[in-house]
């Protein structure tokens, strides 16, 4: 907070800053982009889809071999971008 307070930062930076704040916790909100930025992935210029990778399908969970057990907190954007880690 004491850098937020003494840093200046250009108009863009914050308000970069400030979507990223507000948008990124919001799973629901980040799929929604991250689904519609896959769709327009083929309209954007070469080096922007490179930053655009597709999130891979959830596939299925090999059958359990052993009794070790694991928890797994849901990040903020997680589900979105790698839906397989929770399937």
């Amino acid at each position: 907070r004491v850098v937020e307070e003494r840093v200046p930062r250009t108009l863009g930076n914050r308000v970069k800053r400030n979507t990223l704040k507000e948008f990124l916790p919001r799973t629901s909100l980040f799929r929604l982009a991250h689904r519609t930025g896959s769709l327009a992935r083929p309209l954007l210029p070469k080096h922007l889809q490179d930053k655009l990778q597709p999130a891979p399908t959830a596939g299925r969970w090999p059958t359990r071999s052993h009794a070790r057990k694991m928890l797994v907190l849901d990040g903020c954007v997680q589900p979105a971008m790698a839906p397989n880690i929770n399937a």
